[in-house]
């Protein structure tokens, strides 16, 4: 069993140094929003969001499983993202996989 609650065992200026160097450190070490952006043109189709908000897409859109979520983010309804618990239980997840396989014998399209 745990001790109780002690007041005379609190180190109130260890607890502000600590937290003061904590914040200093979040502040130096966070990087700058160009690292950010770049990092993030690395995995994502940023300039195909700039496409798609330049050339609106009519109607629906087929997009990668992988790319979802971050179209989503971006303001965008997707036919699949990552939560494929989702998907799978209304048989979208197989759609998806057929239509991206070329095999449409077993597709509900």
């Amino acid at each position: 069993m745990a001790p109780g609650y002690d007041k005379t065992r609190d180190q109130y200026l260890l607890n502000f140094a600590l937290m003061l160097g904590m914040a200093i450190a979040v502040v130096h070490y966070f990087p700058p929003r160009t690292d950010i952006e770049k990092a993030v043109a690395d995995k994502f189709p940023v300039q195909a969001l700039t496409y798609l908000r330049d050339h609106p897409v009519p109607g629906p859109m087929l997009n990668s499983y992988g790319f979802g979520g971050y179209l989503i983010l971006s303001g965008y309804k997707t036919f699949i993202d990552g939560r494929s618990e989702l998907f799978e239980q209304t048989g979208v997840l197989d759609d998806y996989m057929h239509i991206t396989l070329l095999n449409r014998a077993r597709c509900r399209c």
